[in-house]
């Protein structure tokens, strides 16, 4: 079976895989529509796998991890070194140390 929709009202339709290019009328709006040839299943090998987006890479040495006053474990990039960041479960002001102090 070739499942898909109508394209004037979105009806669902459906029509045997023999009759891929044939039209029909939409039951719903009564629309003449072309039934769409059948696509092949996908199997796992043709899926494309996610990669990650390109960017900037960023190394653990440009990373520093430390620890909030409530215990929260904090990471962030070197250039915030010795600025006040903001612990994101508490919200309270935390100057970021310039080594990471684990």
């Amino acid at each position: 079976m070739i499942r898909f929709r109508c394209p004037k009202c979105s009806e669902a339709m459906e029509a045997p895989a023999g009759m891929a290019n044939e039209f029909l009328k939409c039951p719903n709006c009564q629309q003449v529509v072309q039934v769409p040839a059948p696509t092949p299943p996908k199997s796992a090998a043709q899926e494309p796998k996610p990669t990650m987006p390109a960017g900037p890479k960023i190394v653990d040495t440009d990373v520093i991890r430390f620890r909030c006053e409530c215990g929260q474990a904090v990471s962030t990039h070197r250039r915030n070194a010795g600025k006040i960041g903001e612990c994101p479960i508490c919200r309270e002001d935390v100057p970021i140390p310039h080594e990471s102090t684990r």
